[in-house]
């Protein structure tokens, strides 16, 4: 009975720290993901970005990190696309593009379960 309370309540912990939300963006969010990626096809070559991104959203100021790929040297290249905007995402605050993608980091929780 123990062993199987110690389960339920360690599959109940690794439950709650994994939730991820996964919804629709609001009209400020996709005019701030519009800017940025405005921004960034301005400074690549044949800029194609995911529509799906990661967003830290402070009051009327947001972050934007964005997945991406463009050409570089005739192939495709991944880049990931960092841009800060501000009113409502209307204006653009500052842009990095560096190789590579951002990717969310899962955590892992172990959990062992002593026996008699």
């Amino acid at each position: 009975m123990r062993k199987t309370i110690i389960i339920t309540a360690a599959t109940a912990l690794v439950g709650t720290a994994t939730i991820a939300q996964a919804r629709t963006s609001s009209d400020v969010e996709f005019r701030g993901y519009n800017t940025c990626v405005e921004a960034a096809e301005n400074a690549s070559n044949g800029l194609v970005p995911a529509r799906n991104y990661y967003v830290n959203r402070d009051g009327a100021d947001a972050t934007y990190y964005i997945n991406a790929t463009r050409w570089e040297d005739g192939a495709r290249a991944p880049v990931r696309i960092s841009c800060e905007t501000t009113t409502r995402g209307a204006q653009l605050v500052s842009k990095v593009i560096e190789d590579g993608r951002f990717t969310n980091q899962s955590s892992t929780v172990r959990v062992e379960v002593a026996s008699n």
